[in-house]
C-alpha cells in the first residue's frame, strides 16, 4: 500500500533582531500556520525560524495535524531548522559545518547561527524515510567575482553529500530540502546531485531544457525583494530544492512539484522573502523495485574538479585573510605603543581622555586581529585543505572504478 509523503520547504525569514529583522513577522507566521493547515502536508521543513517564540506558535496552530516535531537547536542563536510531520520522528541528529562564515561579519550572521545538515528518521508505516535539512551560507554578494563566500558553500555541499551518501545506505528513502543558496549552475548544486544521487523533485515535474523557471527567491513578484536586487536579478533565482532517492526494493513516485507563489489572502504580502517548495510523492515497498540509483561516475568527476577548483579559491582567500588580520595586529599594537610612551599629558585633560580613549579601541582591535589570524583563518585555510584531499581521494577512487568498467 502506497504511504502519501507531501513536502513543504520554506525559508520563513523569521529573524528577530532591531532595525535589521525580518518584517512582519507576526503576521506572517500565523498566515504560514493557516497555509500549511489547509494543505494536504505530510512533512514541513522550516528554516530560518530562530525564535522559541515562533517556534511554539506555531506548534500550538499545527499539534492537530502535526503531532511530531523537533527544532535544530545550536550555536548562539541556533539553526532556524524545524520539521513538522506527520509520521514519527524516531531519531534525530545534527552536523554542523566546519567551515560557516566569519565571527567578526556580524551582520552576516551565518557563523553565529551554526548552520549544518540536521537528519530526522522518520517511520512512514513499515519504512524508513531519512530526511535531511539544511540552511547553506548564504550570498551576500550576487556578483560572482566577489562572492566571498563561494568557497564556503561549497565546501558545505561537499560535506553535506557525503553525510548524505554515508548515513543513508540502511534506509528505504531520502529526502533532502532547504534552503540551499545556490543556483542549478553552480558547483555546490551538482556536487550533492551527483555524489550524494539525489533527483531534483522541481526539475523532473517542470523540466524544460533549462533553469529559467522555478523562482524561490529574490524574484521581483515578491513584495520583500529589494529594488536593487531586482536589478541584479529581474528573474529572481532558484536556491530553493527538495531533493529525493529511493532506496533498494522501495518506489518513490513523485506525483508533482511546484513553488507556492500565493500572497497571504486580502492582502499583498507575502508570506516570506522565499516562496514555498512543495512536492507530492507517494512511496511503498516494492520487491521488485531496483537496486539504489547508480552513481554517474564520469559526471560525479567533472563536479568533483569543479569542486577543487573552488575549494582552491577558498584556501586562497582565508590565506590573504590571514596575512591581512596579522597586518593588523602589527599596526594596532605599534601605534598603540606609540600612544603611551609619546603622549605624558596631565590626565583627566581632553586629548588625555581622547588618547585613552584609542588605546582602548586599539587594544581591542589588536586582540580580534590576534584571533582572527591565529584562531579562525588558520583554521579556515586547513578545514579547505582537509575537503581538497577529500576531493582527491574521491577523483582516484573514481578513476580507478572507470578503468575497471573499461
Amino acid at each position: 500500500m502506497e504511504s502519501s509523503l507531501n513536502v513543504l520547504t520554506m525559508n520563513v525569514w523569521g529573524v528577530r533582531m532591531p532595525i535589521l529583522g525580518s518584517k512582519l513577522i507576526d503576521q506572517r507566521i500565523s498566515a504560514i500556520a493557516e497555509l500549511v493547515n489547509k494543505n494536504n502536508y505530510d512533512v514541513v521543513i522550516f528554516q530560518e525560524l530562530f525564535d522559541s517564540k515562533d517556534q511554539v506558535a506555531l506548534s500550538c496552530k499545527l499539534i492537530d495535524s502535526f503531532p511530531h516535531t523537533h527544532s535544530f537547536h545550536g550555536s548562539w542563536i541556533g539553526t532556524g531548522l524545524v520539521v513538522f510531520s506527520r509520521y514519527p520522528i524516531v531519531e534525530t541528529m545534527f552536523h554542523a559545518y566546519p567551515v560557516n562564515g566569519h565571527a567578526h561579519k556580524i551582520f552576516h550572521g551565518d557563523w553565529y547561527a551554526g548552520k549544518g545538515c540536521a537528519l530526522a528518521v522518520l517511520k512512514v508505516n513499515e519504512l524508513t524515510i531519512n530526511l535531511y535539512i539544511t540552511h547553506m551560507h548564504a550570498r551576500y554578494n550576487l556578483k560572482k567575482e566577489l562572492d566571498e563566500y563561494a568557497g564556503h558553500r561549497a565546501h558545505q555541499a561537499l560535506y553535506l553529500s557525503q553525510f548524505i551518501k554515508h548515513t543513508s545506505s540502511s534506509c528505504d528513502a531520502v529526502l533532502a530540502a532547504g534552503d540551499f543558496n545556490s543556483t542549478p549552475n553552480e558547483v555546490a548544486y551538482k556536487v550533492i546531485r551527483s555524489n550524494a544521487v539525489l533527483d531534483d523533485a522541481w526539475l523532473l515535474k517542470n523540466m524544460d531544457g533549462s533553469h529559467t523557471r522555478g523562482y524561490t527567491s529574490d524574484t521581483p513578484g515578491n513584495c520583500f525583494t529589494p529594488p536593487s536586487v531586482t536589478a541584479e536579478l529581474p528573474e529572481g533565482q532558484r536556491i530553493d530544492y527538495i531533493f529525493y532517492r529511493a532506496n533498494e526494493q522501495t518506489a518513490l513516485r513523485l506525483e508533482s512539484s511546484r513553488v507556492l507563489t500565493d500572497k497571504i489572502p486580502g492582502t499583498d504580502i507575502d508570506y516570506s522573502d522565499h516562496y514555498g517548495l512543495e512536492a507530492k510523492m507517494f512511496v511503498k515497498r516494492s520487491l521488485t523495485a531496483g537496486q539504489v540509483p547508480n552513481l554517474d561516475v564520469g559526471v560525479r568527476q567533472g563536479c568533483l574538479k569543479d569542486i577543487s577548483l573552488v575549494l582552491d579559491e577558498g584556501a586562497k582567500r582565508a590565506r590573504s585573510s590571514k596575512y591581512y588580520y596579522f597586518v593588523t595586529m602589527i599596526l594596532c599594537l605599534m601605534v598603540l605603543l606609540l600612544c603611551r610612551e609619546r603622549y605624558t599629558g596631565n590626565a583627566g585633560n581632553f586629548l588625555h581622555t581622547l588618547l585613552e580613549m584609542l588605546q582602548g579601541v586599539l587594544a581591542v582591535m589588536s586582540g580580534l586581529s590576534l584571533w582572527t589570524w591565529f584562531i579562525t583563518c588558520i583554521c579556515e585555510e586547513n578545514e579547505f585543505r582537509a575537503a581538497k584531499g577529500h576531493v582527491e581521494k574521491l577523483l582516484k577512487a573514481g578513476s580507478v572504478s572507470r578503468v575497471k568498467k573499461e
